[in-house]
């Protein structure tokens, strides 16, 4: 079995535990691959909450939302489930995300970089 397809199979039973915690329908699509300078197979996805419809909904017509949805990204080392990277965004009382864009680019650029170094 080649490193790919064994940290793929690694990263799904990663991916089901994560699904038990999180529910499986709020989990992102996952990545997976071997990450050559950490010597180790990683794993992305992340989680949703939309919030719940009695808390209201912003006015931005871009991003609709509850005011009280949540989301996070993560890349995981796929033995140990610890996170290598992540990034976490919620509303605020103004019902408006509080994590700067900055940010969430990084940990794109971030995540990109880790799954480029196979």
């Amino acid at each position: 079995m080649d490193l790919q397809e064994k940290c793929r199979e690694i990263g799904q039973e990663a991916f089901k535990a994560d699904s038990q915690v999180y529910g499986a329908g709020n989990l992102d699509q996952p990545q997976y691959g071997y990450n050559k300078k950490l010597n180790t197979c990683i794993y992305s996805s992340g989680y949703r909450f939309e919030g719940n419809p009695s808390k209201g909904v912003s006015n931005d017509s871009f991003l609709k939302h509850n005011c009280d949805a949540y989301w996070e990204q993560w890349v995981k080392n796929s033995y140990t489930n610890e996170r290598i990277i992540q990034v976490y965004n919620s509303v605020d009382n103004k019902c408006e995300w509080t994590t700067p864009t900055e940010r969430i680019v990084k940990f794109q650029e971030d995540r990109d970089e880790l799954f480029n170094q196979l």
